[in-house]
């Protein structure tokens, strides 16, 4: 017989705020990364609150909420199904086969982020490991169709009578207030280039990347990313990118960063070369080289 497989069902019905959901998920993860989470869990709410749910890299100057993944923005309406799925893989491209799998059996067709087309719903996905590493992984589901979550449930493992599952409610909100007070915030929230005076962008069909950089004296002073794409480790991106502080212009710090973002993490939907020609162009473009 088949080892028993386990699944942990939030199933929310008054969170005080976004916020206070993404605090929970947060806490998941937490303990996901210290090995202290056994088999899958699920958090499934109807969303309450409508406005723009910006993904992870997303420029965006006014948002309800930043998601923990990338992909494409969201607007959000009362009576959306939002589910997220903490479990673990490999890669971020197993990650995304399983989920289309996984959506395909709910007979919803999902492709580069989109779920049946961008009003109908959206995916984002992540992983907190290193490539070729199994680590835990999100994934993030917005969806605006007739749809039960215990549908998602069925379809999430093949074997369903060898499948524990540990229904929750309501956790004790105040317990996530801080974490909730984090996201909310508009340092969180709000993500924008639109200080840096040197910018480029790059374009894959849907997926996109854009980089921007200010510099004093050829000197970088500040620099960051956004776009469409979807990353592992979520911050990973702009951890690489914030190594190029204070760094002197010069056109092989753009292959540099390249290797970096190449060697901690992975990338689908743009390439690490990218990165090269993006910070090329800019590092061109400021007349220091």
């Amino acid at each position: 017989m088949s080892e028993r497989a386990s699944l942990e069902f939030w199933n929310l019905k008054n969170p005080p705020s976004p916020y206070h959901v993404q605090a929970l998920i947060e806490s998941i993860l937490g303990f996901a990364t210290l090995g202290r989470v056994k088999g899958s869990v699920l958090i499934s709410t109807r969303w309450k609150w409508r406005g723009h749910v910006s993904s992870f890299y997303e420029e965006s100057y006014r948002s309800l909420m930043r998601r923990f993944t990338g992909g494409f923005g969201f607007n959000s309406e009362i009576g959306d199904l939002y589910v997220s799925i903490i479990n673990e893989s490999d890669s971020l491209s197993q990650t995304e086969l399983f989920l289309k799998k996984l959506l395909g059996c709910v007979g919803l067709n999902a492709s580069n982020g989109i779920i049946i087309a961008k009003e109908k719903g959206v995916y984002g996905i992540t992983r907190l490991g290193r490539p070729g590493v199994k680590a835990p992984t999100l994934i993030e589901l917005f969806i605006r169709e007739e749809l039960d979550v215990s549908e998602i449930i069925n379809c999430l493992f093949e074997e369903k009578n060898h499948v524990s599952i540990k229904k929750r409610e309501d956790p004790y909100w105040d317990s996530l207030s801080r974490g909730a007070n984090g996201f909310s915030s508009i340092t969180w929230r709000v993500h924008t280039l639109s200080q840096l005076p040197y910018t480029h962008s790059i374009k894959h069909g849907p997926f996109s990347l854009k980089v921007g950089l200010a510099e004093v004296e050829c000197f970088i002073s500040n620099v960051s990313l956004s776009g469409n794409f979807f990353a592992a480790p979520p911050s990973e991106p702009f951890t690489s990118v914030s190594s190029l502080l204070g760094m002197p212009i010069d056109n092989r710090l753009s292959e540099v960063i390249a290797v970096r973002v190449e060697s901690y993490g992975e990338l689908l939907g743009i390439r690490s070369q990218d990165f090269t020609e993006a910070f090329g162009k800019i590092f061109k473009d400021t007349s220091c080289m």
